[in-house]
């Protein structure tokens, strides 16, 4: 019987550097289109999903599992909510912004139907599972 305790690897996500801002994107989505039509969406949802969210700076994350996710920087937390899952509470900044991620990133799939996209959306999800606020990122995606 093997004992042994098999550390699991924590996801974790690490603020893209003023450098790597202009890359970002590109280095996810691979063509100019798709960021194009992510950039979109993500505001669109983001808009969507909060009243209170008027536009503005974002941070870029890239996750340790080779996921990413963008959250806005104009305040700290978010009242969200989404009617067609029923969602209403207040999100930090970051959970709001890997909610409206997620948004964007099903979108994006369902319109290109790129299998790379939707291993992004996957790997994303995974790491909202073990975010600290994934009773509401996961409320307001399902």
């Amino acid at each position: 019987m093997n004992t042994s305790n098999s550390a699991i690897p924590v996801i974790e996500s690490v603020v893209a550097s003023h450098r790597e801002r202009m890359r970002f994107l590109p280095s996810y989505l691979k063509t100019p289109r798709n960021v194009m039509l992510f950039e979109g969406l993500l505001y669109t949802m983001m808009d969507k999903l909060s009243d209170e969210y008027c536009g503005g700076h974002w941070e870029m994350h890239h996750v340790t599992n080779g996921a990413f996710f963008m959250s806005p920087t104009d305040q700290e937390t978010y009242h969200c909510s989404w009617s067609g899952n029923y969602y209403e509470g207040d999100m930090s900044a970051e959970a709001a912004g890997i909610t409206a991620t997620l948004f964007a990133l099903w979108h994006l799939v369902a319109k290109t139907q790129d299998q790379g996209l939707y291993q992004l959306y996957v790997h994303l999800k995974d790491f909202a599972y073990e975010h600290k606020e994934s009773g509401h990122i996961l409320a307001a995606i399902d």
